[in-house]
């Protein structure tokens, strides 16, 4: 009797439930990603991030104060989030998939 005690053995539905988890775990599906964001366009997006940082910069209203305060906060964080997104562009692809079940 004290030698079972640690031992278990599968039912069969244990083994139906694992064989049916790893038959849909294991399915071929259709590739939906786009292409267009797999690729790099860091050149792209600093380039356009620098003009619009410059076009900010160099039409703003002298007499508008509080209007500069405001667009000057959004440049700061727009420019935050494009300098984060090309530092650490993949970010939800480092996760291990297996994690969520």
């Amino acid at each position: 009797c004290c030698s079972c005690v640690g031992s278990h053995t599968l039912s069969k539905d244990d083994v139906n439930y694992r064989m049916h988890f790893r038959m849909i775990n294991e399915q071929q599906v259709e590739d939906i990603t786009i292409e267009f964001f797999y690729k790099p366009h860091t050149i792209t997006l600093l380039t356009c991030t620098v003009l619009s940082l410059m076009y900010f910069a160099f039409t703003r209203d002298d007499g508008d104060q509080d209007s500069n305060v405001w667009v000057g906060l959004i440049l700061v964080i727009s420019f935050f989030l494009v300098i984060s997104v090309l530092a650490f562009p993949n970010v939800w692809d480092t996760s291990d998939k297996s994690e969520c079940l």
